[in-house]
């Protein structure tokens, strides 16, 4: 694979409109061990989630143009049943924080999104 990821670590599908935000939340995780790939739209993401074997986990902005991060989700859940989902948000607009999906609230400290990473994925069924 040539970047240094563990094949064995999960794969983290992380989508945000804001470049930088999404780049960010991209080195965190895979400084966290996680494989990521990044998505700049929802459209993108659901073709990237129609083409790849394993996407562990949906990490979703919440606020995007065209088709929110709720969309987004429930897409994803339509083309993967029981794809766990983590929001992010700079405003708490009352979001679920479950069994199936959490949120995290932006900033977030990488020490939060590895918590909340690892939780839903200790809980997740396979």
């Amino acid at each position: 694979m040539g970047t240094g990821e563990d094949e064995s670590a999960a794969r983290i599908l992380v989508v945000d409109d804001d470049d930088q935000i999404r780049q960010i939340a991209v080195r965190q995780l895979r400084s966290l061990g996680y494989r990521v790939m990044d998505a700049a739209s929802g459209a993108a993401a659901l073709d990237m989630l129609d083409g790849a074997a394993d996407v562990d986990l949906l990490f979703v902005d919440v606020t995007m143009p065209g088709m929110d991060g709720h969309e987004v989700a429930e897409k994803a859940r339509h083309r993967r049943p029981g794809l766990p989902v983590v929001f992010a948000s700079g405003n708490f607009e009352g979001e679920p924080d479950d069994g199936a999906t959490r949120f995290l609230l932006k900033p977030y400290r990488k020490a939060e999104l590895a918590e909340k990473v690892r939780s839903i994925l200790d809980t997740a069924v396979p």
